[in-house]
């Protein structure tokens, strides 16, 4: 990665470790001040939330980053595509708040209108999303300051705030309240920045016409609606057939691995727009050479991340949520596993297929394994053995099948293209040999928080010292560019 590259993924690094550490305060918080039967259906009227939030938000987001991001040398047209883009939200929007509180009259009981409407009002919210305007630009200096205080905030009023076991409606507007206020600075940014630029001269290609742009986002639309097959569709299942403590016991690992990995995810997502730039300019041998070159840093960062979790998974567990929460375990285990999984998913979708175009192959796709994890789970609950580990086992399955078949059509795209290299089966197996490592610590009956926390320094001194160890061109690449970038600044 050149300089500017490296700066902004050290920026998006540092927004998600804030973002980690927030949920790894407010998480155990909430877990010991929360009643597990109202937290559970705090849990799971947010799953069904989550089964309205992608038809609201309409696939705006991924494709104003991918288009913003090829005409952001074009300001005028950049600011028209903005404006086109706000105005389809506030639609989108629209009926998904009208959709989620209709569901809420008909379904919900009486004492629980109260949390889906709280719970509502983030649809609300998504109206004002503009990152990906912010993100197109690369503007992440002020995407991490405005975020970190906006987050910084939401964990004060939380902290101070919620203080009863019923105090779940009011966190819920805690929660409301401060997506506005990310959101809401976000747009006001990218609006100024589109008046300035519409005094701009016009010049460039003409925008892409409203046709194409609607196919475009019913397509994006339809992509994550048919990821609510996989992880989304688990909950409704524990919902549904389940008692609502069991919606917890999911949702919290889930939480936990989705946290953790926003830092490494940060390596893919902040290279989105240069590779995006990079193909719209026909610069095809850069773009593979920073291709390559994120995929595996991803995998480097991503699989001790995935197999660590995995190994601690109990640790991990009674330390976020107390012991009443231990029964989780097994669920957070397999989400470690999964990791890997959505490892090799992120890379080839998100750098690979979306910025190609081949939204149409990708839904089909996600629908042949999303239907196959719907007749699994069906089959789970004709035999009475809907649990969080068998929901989450198979949708582990049809996502291995997924995983294949995003392979086959990234060939397809371009033969040419090297994810996967030697040196990412070498991650995989250094990262695998946290499994006896931890088997010979517990061996040695120290204590179970004595022997969590020797696991987790145990690991994290064998990978990196086995990348020393092999002279891992990667790891040494980026402590050489670190090391000239310090120089530089001391020389100053």
């Amino acid at each position: 990665m050149n300089q500017s590259l490296m700066k902004n993924a050290f920026l998006k690094i540092c927004l998600t470790v804030c973002s980690l550490l927030i949920p790894l305060l407010i998480g155990p918080y909430l877990a010991r001040v929360f009643d597990p039967e109202l937290y559970g259906d705090y849990n799971r009227a947010l799953a069904q939330l989550s089964a309205v939030m992608p038809i609201a938000s309409f696939g705006i987001y991924t494709y104003g980053v991918r288009m913003v991001s090829r005409v952001r040398d074009r300001p005028r047209q950049a600011a028209g595509l903005f404006t086109r883009l706000f105005r389809i939200g506030v639609f989108t929007n629209l009926a998904g708040f009208g959709l989620f509180l209709m569901y809420a009259l008909c379904f919900a009981g009486s004492g629980s209108f109260a949390l889906y409407f709280a719970l509502s009002l983030q649809i609300l919210d998504n109206i004002f999303v503009s990152e990906w305007m912010n993100e197109a630009y690369e503007s992440y200096v002020f995407i991490t300051v405005k975020t970190i205080l906006v987050r910084l905030l939401y964990a004060a009023l939380v902290l101070l705030l919620v203080k009863q076991p019923d105090d779940v409606v009011l966190y819920a507007l805690l929660v409301a309240f401060a997506s506005f206020l990310n959101n809401f600075s976000s747009f006001l940014a990218a609006w100024v920045q589109c008046r300035k630029a519409k005094r701009l001269p016009d010049a460039g290609a003409p925008p892409q016409p409203a046709k194409a742009m609607w196919k475009s986002l019913l397509l994006l639309t339809l992509i994550t609606n048919a990821g609510i097959l996989f992880t989304q569709l688990d909950k409704l299942f524990l919902s549904h057939f389940c008692e609502s403590v069991q919606s917890t016991y999911y949702a919290m690992p889930q939480s936990i691995v989705i946290t953790i990995l926003n830092i490494a995810n940060s390596i893919v997502l902040v290279a989105v727009p240069r590779l995006s730039y990079l193909l719209s300019r026909g610069k095809t041998a850069d773009y593979r050479l920073l291709l390559s070159k994120t995929a595996q840093t991803f995998c480097m960062a991503v699989f001790p991340i995935g197999i660590g979790v995995a190994v601690t998974a109990r640790f991990i567990m009674v330390l976020y949520g107390g012991a009443e929460y231990a029964a989780a375990a097994p669920t957070l285990f397999l989400f470690g596993l999964r990791a890997i999984l959505q490892c090799f998913t992120i890379i080839m979708v998100n750098q690979i297929i979306y910025l190609h175009g081949r939204e149409r192959t990708l839904v089909r796709c996600m629908l042949v394994c999303g239907l196959a994890n719907l007749g699994a789970n069906c089959l789970l609950a004709w035999l009475d053995r809907v649990t969080p580990e068998t929901l989450l086992f198979t949708t582990m399955l049809s996502e291995c099948l997924l995983v294949l078949l995003e392979r086959c059509l990234v060939w397809r795209i371009d033969p040419k293209i090297r994810l996967f290299l030697p040196r990412t089966l070498k991650y995989l197996l250094a990262a695998l040999l946290f499994f006896p490592v931890s088997a010979g610590i517990h061996a040695l009956d120290l204590g179970f928080y004595q022997s969590g926390a020797l696991t987790v320094a145990a690991c994290a001194v064998l990978y990196t010292g086995l990348l020393f160890a092999t002279r891992d061109r990667l790891l040494l690449g980026y402590l050489r560019d670190f090391r000239f970038r310090m120089a530089c600044r001391l020389h100053r």
